[in-house]
């Protein structure tokens, strides 16, 4: 553990669905303790509608995320472009019939994305969504048609990717998000 966390303590608060976890440094002065934990527990309140406008804008704001998959036992982790639906409840991705992540998400639908505000340009403290879903099987042709258009409006370079009969849309339907905000600040909702 980092010695600047050892000194530290945790703090967890959970309103209604959301969890928010902080750490706050102890001074020998418990007034100054104390006025720093209520002074976050006021901004995690305040805040919980900007954390959600922050997870938005980072999903929406990005063009590529890392996502990881498990077989025997294993991870496995792919680079992937994506898009997403106007409420970020799914997100959408292609890849081949015949690779190994394909395979992972069939036998295990699980799924876990990882978008972070390093390509957006992010100065400062970076900001990571760790995206936990789930990989939604076959789609009708309709359906496909529509995320594939998506797709290929944020990235016009898929379209010889998908001139090939083995491509294949990936839908992962958003479970769970957790939005780190540095080192300190994490927020956590259910979906």
């Amino acid at each position: 553990m980092s010695p600047l966390l050892q000194s530290c303590h945790t703090i967890i608060i959970c309103l209604q669905r959301s969890t928010c976890i902080f750490r706050v440094k102890p001074c020998s002065c418990f007034k100054c303790f104390y006025a720093t934990i209520f002074t976050r527990i006021h901004s995690v309140i305040k805040g919980a509608a900007d954390m959600r406008n922050d997870i938005k804008n980072l999903i929406q704001e990005n063009r590529v995320c890392v996502m990881a998959t498990v077989s025997e036992d294993q991870p496995h982790c792919s680079l992937m472009s994506y898009a997403v639906d106007a409420d970020c409840r799914e997100i959408y991705m292609a890849t081949h019939k015949d690779t190994k992540k394909y395979r992972n998400l069939a036998a295990n639908p699980s799924v876990s994305l990882l978008i972070d505000s390093r390509e957006a340009g992010g100065e400062g403290q970076t900001k990571a969504l760790t995206v936990t879903g789930t990989f939604q099987g076959v789609i009708d042709e309709q359906r496909k048609t529509i995320i594939q258009d998506a797709l290929l409006k944020r990235h016009p370079d898929l379209k010889e990717f998908f001139a090939d009969p083995a491509s294949e849309i990936i839908v992962v339907r958003v479970k769970a998000l957790q939005l780190l905000d540095g080192i300190t600040d994490a927020y956590y909702e259910p979906v």
